[in-house]
């Protein structure tokens, strides 16, 4: 009777203990998954915002590219203009003046496209680097 007894005491202390490692198995796993949520979260939010930060970027190099080409086109109708006012066809150096002009609008045409090609490299460089920063705020 008594071993019975001792038996019976000592199979319910073997089955606490395995509910015991049950549970804290139970509550690792909860913690895991927890985890492993919070980081699909985090770069699902990621992924939101580099793809609005992309459309954003689409719209924004439209517009420098239409704001060129607006730019380049009143440029050219502005000095078609001078040219037609300011060159006197009797004149016997005009061919010398149209051949300097149209070597000063070249040059001031690469002058103009290397100013917006530093400006457009500078855009990005900040986009860059405000992009950086909102990883990190989102990161702490």
């Amino acid at each position: 009777m008594l071993n019975l007894y001792l038996s019976r005491i000592g199979i319910v202390k073997l089955s606490n203990i395995a509910i015991d490692q049950f549970a804290q198995h139970a509550k690792d796993m909860y913690i895991q998954i927890s985890i492993k949520l919070a980081q699909l979260e985090k770069e699902k939010e990621l992924q939101e915002s580099k793809h609005e930060d992309e459309g954003e970027k689409e719209e924004e190099e439209q517009e420098e590219e239409s704001d060129i080409e607006s730019e380049e086109s009143q440029s050219e109708e502005e000095d078609e203009k001078d040219d037609e006012d300011e060159i006197d066809p009797t004149d016997p150096d005009a061919l010398k003046k149209i051949k300097e002009r149209k070597k000063q609008k070249k040059k001031e045409k690469k002058l103009r496209k290397k100013e917006r090609k530093r400006r457009r490299k500078e855009r990005i460089r900040l986009k860059r680097e405000k992009a950086k920063v909102k990883e990190k705020e989102k990161e702490k």
